[in-house]
């Protein structure tokens, strides 16, 4: 760690304190900091997941309100056709 530590003295559940001391590294500090270095760097990277899967998500939408306006159009032309033959039947 090329900053200063800066001591501090926090309460922590043990849970928390288990998970910190599985992680790899030295000491307590530098566990716990490096978990906070990985959250902080991992936002962006989540961030720019979501944005892909917003994108992702607006395409289809897009699609998906085509392809309605095209089976909607379909749908007219069937009740036409239906008509036409209803009138053209002359069993």
């Amino acid at each position: 760690m090329n900053s200063k530590l800066v001591p501090k003295s926090v309460r922590l559940p043990q849970e928390i304190v288990d998970f910190v001391e599985q992680q790899p590294g030295g000491d307590f500090s530098k566990k716990l900091v490096g978990i906070l270095k990985e959250y902080r760097s991992g936002d962006e990277e989540r961030q720019n997941i979501i944005k892909h899967f917003d994108q992702v998500i607006e395409e289809r939408r897009n699609t998906y309100s085509e392809l309605v306006q095209q089976v909607n159009k379909l749908t007219i032309v069937k009740r036409r056709v239906d008509d036409l033959a209803k009138v053209v039947d002359v069993d």
